[in-house]
């Protein structure tokens, strides 16, 4: 008797610690796009306010054109975190391999330490309007919360033949995430086929990285800059064609 009453004491510990931890396969319809239930189902009958979630990434992106976004899981340290994300319109692609898409929205793919920061790209419907980034996110124990709804205003197209939808000349964005730590996104327009190398320097203009260093077709172009073995600081970033020099710059902050 002792024992049975020991196994089944033992199993509802088991189930309780379970129910505590972020699902390892991740979930969707949590976000308010869809659902006003959140994480409540399995965490807890309600949002905590002391969960801050936060979407951080630009306000404006071109139709059709991609955009690099962070969502920022805070609030309670500990082992057991859990994010759902989700866009009215546009596509979401994981970035942080702690992510993963599924039918359409992107999820956790185990339980992941807290504060935790994920990092997605979403790229914009190919027609002008508006478009809301939504997230909800989970910390340790039962404590959960949503986001405030991320809004984008999708702008025409711009700068753009319309003939063959390459780009009109060449030109350098500003990356994304600025400031940054330690990864980064840089985009490039190229509007023929041509030589480029694209570089990082110091402040003291030494070349502390070289990203690409060759022939690239035409068309928008992306590189992911790794800073992880460089001091935070100011760096430039260096982009040469045949038709000239285009230089930006960027903060890593350590």
């Amino acid at each position: 008797m002792l024992l049975r009453r020991f196994a089944l004491l033992s199993a509802v510990i088991s189930l309780s610690s379970a129910a505590l931890l972020a699902s390892p396969g991740g979930y969707t319809g949590r976000t308010l796009k869809t659902s006003t239930s959140g994480c409540g189902g399995c965490h807890g009958s309600g949002r905590n306010t002391g969960v801050t979630v936060a979407i951080a990434g630009p306000a404006t992106v071109v139709a059709g054109a991609q955009a690099t976004y962070t969502v920022t899981v805070s609030g309670f340290s500990g082992s057991g975190g859990g994010v759902n994300i989700a866009a009215r319109r546009g596509t979401l692609a994981a970035v942080s391999s702690t992510l993963q898409l599924s039918g359409g929205e992107l999820t956790h793919r185990s339980g992941v330490t807290v504060p935790a920061t994920y990092q997605l790209t979403f790229t914009a419907p190919a027609t002008a309007g508006t478009d809301t980034i939504y997230a909800t996110g989970k910390t340790n124990g039962d404590r959960w919360n949503w986001a405030p709804n991320f809004g984008i205003t999708v702008t025409p197209a711009t700068g753009v033949d319309d003939g063959d939808g390459l780009p009109l000349a060449t030109a350098l964005a500003q990356n994304y995430p600025n400031p940054f730590n330690p990864s980064t996104v840089i985009r490039y327009d190229l509007p023929a086929r041509m030589q480029v190398q694209l570089t990082v320097l110091d402040l003291t203009g030494k070349m502390v990285a070289t990203l690409v260093d060759g022939e690239r077709a035409a068309g928008s172009h992306t590189e992911q800059f790794d800073a992880s073995r460089l001091a935070g600081g100011v760096y430039f970033y260096r982009l040469a064609t045949p038709g000239g020099i285009l230089v930006r710059k960027m903060v890593l902050t350590k």
